[in-house]
Parts: structure tokens; C-alpha cells; sequence
């Protein structure tokens, strides 16, 4: 993202949230709508095609934007991430008081592998998101299809080539995003590999979040409260 100075208090915080989030296209909560400013407008307009327009904001002078209704987000949302980008959605999470401006907040960022909306999912197909760990012995594997709940974990001895372990445990799951941790995405044997691999998308995670203590305590926060229950796929 190129870097802009502005003026106004709404754009300073657009600049703000998006300086965080410099990899995905912000989905900016207005009112009714979700905004899309300056690169990323064009960038919308362009697959969505939906208009681009240049709205005066004050001393900001005219900036690119694009929107689309709230109430239909999910069907743009998911044709950008269909197209290769990651997309946050910032909503606005305080009420407005007249006294200042609104607050926002990214609240989720949406990749192929993370779609949830039915209409923007193939339901005779799994939906998987695959982790890859590599170590010196071993290979790791972790799938998930979290619209299904459906999960399953792989672990290999590297006896082989690792290229024949990839692309063979990849074409088994076919999963429409797959995410390294931060030295395995600086891997470029490791890309080479992967990248030969058709329509798949690949995100880098930090690695604090591949530590086993960050994870057990996400998981144990997120099913603190969840009842077992029986989850089944689409097909």
C-alpha cells in the first residue's frame, strides 16, 4: 500500500486500519455499505465490476472508492477471495454519539480457505485449509474444512522426496489455501514446490501462532464454552 497523508479524522482511521491489514483488500463499514478506498477501489471495481467513483472528502480532495450493500457483502466477498485476495472486513463497533468519530475494527479476515457463505462455497467439494510443517525427520499435515468441521492431520517420515509428499498429500485433499509459517514461506525450494501445484493460495503465518502454548490456549479459549455436537459435510 502506497503510503498517504490525510486530513480528515475518517480517513486517518481508514489509513490506520489499513496500514495493519496492508495484505487484504478492506471492506470498510459505512452505514449501509462497505467501502473500498484508493488501490483497493480500483482493485474491486475491476473484478466486482462495480463503479469507481471519486467522492470529495473535504481538505482530502477526492479519493478513489468503490462499495457494495451489507447486506450483500458475502456474494462480493467471496468472488475476491475466488480471484486470489484476502479480504478484512472492519465494522464499526461503536454507536455514533455525535461527538466524534465512529470506531472500527477488523473483526475477520477471509481467505479461499476460511469462506463460510453457502452461496460462495461448491457444495459437492470439500472446502480444506491445509497447514504444512516441515522438520528435519518429518513432514506434518493439518487439514481443515471449517464449514464442515471436518479435520484430519498427516505426519511423514521424509524417506522420500519431499516434492513427491507435497504434491501427492495436496492432490488428496486438494485444499484451496494452504499456509506456511514465516521461515517455510522464505523456503524457495519449498515454494518452487508448492507453486507448481495448480489454484492454490498460499498465506504466511507468524510464528508465535505455530507455537504449541499459543495454540493450546486459543483452542482451549475457543471450546471453553462448545457442546459436543455432530457436524457433517455437504456432500
Amino acid at each position: 500500500m502506497k503510503t498517504h497523508t490525510f486530513s480528515t479524522p475518517m480517513m486517518q482511521q481508514y489509513a490506520a486500519i489499513k496500514e495493519k491489514h496492508a495484505d487484504c483488500l478492506l471492506f470498510y463499514r459505512l452505514g449501509d455499505f462497505y467501502e473500498l478506498f484508493m488501490d483497493d477501489a480500483k482493485t474491486g471495481a475491476d473484478v466486482l465490476d462495480i463503479t469507481l467513483t471519486k467522492r470529495p472528502r473535504g481538505k482530502d480532495g477526492h479519493i478513489p472508492m468503490a462499495g457494495v450493500p451489507y447486506h450483500v457483502a458475502d456474494i462480493y466477498i467471496g468472488r475476491l477471495v475466488k480471484a486470489g485476495h484476502k479480504v478484512a472486513i472492519c465494522e464499526q463497533v461503536s454507536e455514533p454519539d455525535g461527538k466524534g468519530i465512529v470506531e472500527r475494527e477488523v473483526v475477520r479476515i477471509v481467505t479461499p480457505g476460511t469462506l463460510l457463505d453457502e452461496q460462495s462455497l461448491d457444495k459437492r467439494e470439500f472446502n480444506y485449509i491445509t497447514c504444512i510443517i516441515l522438520e528435519k525427520d518429518f513432514i506434518g499435515f493439518a487439514n481443515a474444512d471449517i464449514s464442515t468441521g471436518d479435520f484430519k492431520a498427516t505426519q511423514f517420515l521424509r524417506n522420500q522426496s519431499l516434492s513427491t509428499i507435497i504434491k501427492d498429500e495436496v492432490a488428496r485433499f486438494n485444499p484451496k489455501e494452504i499456509i506456511l509459517e514465516e521461515e517455510m514461506y522464505k523456503d524457495k525450494e519449498l515454494l518452487k514446490i508448492i507453486t507448481q501445484i495448480k489454484d492454490v493460495n498460499i498465506y504466511n503465518i507468524a510464528s508465535k501462532e505455530t507455537n504449541p502454548r499459543y495454540i493450546a490456549s486459543h483452542l482451549k479459549k475457543a471450546l471453553r464454552h462448545q457442546k459436543p455436537c455432530s457436524v457433517w459435510p455437504r456432500r
